[in-house]
């Protein structure tokens, strides 16, 4: 579980969390000795291509190049009007590149994206997580020695919550093992609002997931880079942008439809039709757990299952622009 968490490791595990629901593909082949999938489509003609590459994400942006590079021909099909995916870098205030989405680099050494940054020149900026203000219900910034206090508090409960959970002959949310804990312990209110604030913060918030919805055994699984956390001021979009540079990447293109069978792959959307020997699909979880797209064929042929047996927390970021700082010189 989650014994000496701080919030740094949380955003990496987050991160990394994040990336296999992004990152979660399967290919189809037509080439596998299943039956051809005969189409009720009318027929026209058909725009066609060795590969194709659905989602203009990260995901699909780097099985692209990585596929033309190696010399196939490839056209991503995009549903949205921009590339990117959960990297979305606004610029609609005086210029300033705000991401929208997807923000750090989690854990710079060893880490491909820092491979990329480097390639194409980007400038980043280190992220402090002890340069931060907390303040009390009573809008009163908490000291440094109290937030090193509640960081303790937190750390110490969850580790008895682990130990206990080590006792179970079954799995009980991370919730449950907060509340085993703090039953033995005479917490004020006041201690209570902070432990639940440090939970919230460094847990639910990173996770998108309430405390009940996370495993107590299987929380903190999952590895990560070492090193910082960087941002980039310049916004994230510029890795990807980078990256698309010579794909064929077909915007306002969302897929109906995705036929395969022995004489290759078929994709319909209401712009008409794709062929193609193979398909890449690089759809968000959500996309696909929502059934809108349709897969035709035997459900053996897929090298991963449609429906992963793994779920996915709404996220919604705020950002608000004040002209003068509320929180003085340290902000």
């Amino acid at each position: 579980m989650i014994p000496n968490i701080h919030r740094r490791r949380f955003l990496k595990v987050s991160s990394l969390a994040s990336l296999y629901a992004l990152l979660w593909s399967f290919s189809l082949s037509g080439r596998a000795g299943a039956e051809e999938t005969a189409s009720t489509q009318p027929k026209t003609a058909a725009t066609k291509t060795e590969i194709l590459v659905i989602g203009a994400g990260a995901a699909g942006i780097g099985a692209a190049r990585a596929l033309q590079d190696d010399g196939f021909d490839v056209i991503v099909l995009e549903a949205r009007s921009r590339i990117g995916g959960r990297v979305w870098s606004d610029r609609s205030w005086s210029g300033a590149a705000l991401d929208m989405g997807a923000s750090w680099i989690h854990g710079i050494n060893g880490n491909p994206l820092t491979e990329l940054v480097k390639k194409f020149a980007l400038k980043t900026l280190p992220t402090d997580y002890d340069s931060l203000l907390t303040f009390n219900p009573q809008g009163h910034p908490l000291t440094d020695a109290a937030r090193d206090k509640l960081d303790a508090r937190l750390e110490e409960v969850l580790a008895e919550a682990a130990a206990w959970g080590e006792e179970l002959d079954e799995d009980v949310s991370l919730q449950a093992g907060i509340d085993h804990v703090l039953a033995g312990r005479d917490l004020s209110r006041q201690e209570r609002l902070e432990l639940d604030y440090a939970v919230n913060t460094t847990i639910e918030h990173e996770f998108a997931a309430d405390a009940a919805e996370f495993s107590l055994w299987y929380g903190d699984e999952g590895t990560t880079f070492g090193g910082g956390d960087v941002i980039f001021p310049g916004g994230y979009d510029q890795i990807f942008k980078r990256l698309a540079e010579g794909l064929d990447i077909r915007l306002n293109q969302p897929v109906q439809k995705v036929e395969y069978g022995s004489a290759g792959v078929k994709i319909t959307n209401n712009n008409g039709i794709f062929e193609a020997d193979r398909t890449v699909v690089t759809l968000p979880l959500g996309v696909l757990k929502t059934g809108t797209i349709s897969f035709c064929s035997s459900p053996a042929r897929l090298k991963n299952s449609s429906h992963p047996p793994v779920g996915h927390g709404p996220a919604q970021q705020n950002l608000s622009a004040f002209s003068r700082s509320l929180l003085g010189r340290r902000a």
